[in-house]
């Protein structure tokens, strides 16, 4: 069976579909027209972050209720987890603020000799893992959040959504995300038009249809399509 849209993807697209026409529907001209087109750009961004909250949560809860064992995960996602650790956290944070290089060692190996780190073993079945830590602080949809967030699965992001669509996804996000931190501090200049608008708006669209298939791939080499058919779509 053929890739299949997950539920944050259409939801996605619904709420887009009713920016679009409340674009349409907007004043030709006037602070009417900047107020409608500003705001448009701006719930856009706000709907491609809760995409991203939705999609994460839905793949991790179909992962951590599956017997998933370690091993199955990309190696780069069993690091940045293993590494979340709250003792390994409390150990490095010691000695990068004191430097007392045998309280760190004295602190790990305490760790090693008192606590298995499930992330540590390939064997052990997975336990529960929030989407939030996936996600956690890059959740706004900026290349940089992207990129550092897409790395905790092992994936180059912007290398891989610009391969499906041959051209530059990042410099649609960036031009996105200038066009939103304008609209945030100012009016809206007078050569961005409705037409503009929508072409941004429309990018945003096949940005996270982009980043849906690639997060089906992923969810797909873990545990199969089924994992994705029956937790993550509708």
């Amino acid at each position: 069976m053929a890739y299949k849209k997950s539920t944050a993807r259409i939801d996605f697209d619904t709420e887009l579909d009713s920016i679009l026409s409340v674009v349409a529907a907007a004043p030709r001209y006037g602070l009417a027209q900047e107020y409608v087109l500003s705001c448009a750009i701006l719930f856009c961004s706000a709907k491609i972050e809760s995409y991203i909250e939705d999609v994460f949560d839905l793949i991790a809860d179909a992962i951590s209720n599956t017997p998933i064992v370690v091993s199955k995960l990309p190696i780069k996602l069993r690091a940045f987890l293993f590494g979340l650790d709250n003792q390994i956290v409390s150990n490095y944070s010691n000695f990068i603020a004191h430097r007392d290089e045998k309280k760190l060692i004295d602190g790990m190996s305490r760790f090693f000799n008192n606590h298995s780190s499930t992330f540590s073993n390939p064997d052990a079945l997975l336990p529960k893992i929030p989407g939030s830590r996936i996600y956690n602080d890059c959740k706004y949809p900026s290349p940089e959040n992207l990129s550092a967030m897409f790395t905790r699965l092992g994936i180059k992001i912007f290398t891989e959504l610009n391969r499906r669509a041959h051209r530059d996804v990042e410099l649609d996000l960036t031009s996105f995300n200038s066009l939103r931190t304008s609209l945030a501090h100012s009016a809206l200049s007078p050569s961005i038009n409705a037409r503009d608008i929508k072409r941004h708006i429309r990018l945003m669209r096949e940005l996270v249809a982009l980043l849906d298939r690639v997060l089906y791939g992923f969810t797909c080499a873990i545990n199969g399509q089924a994992l994705w058919l029956k937790s993550v779509c509708k």
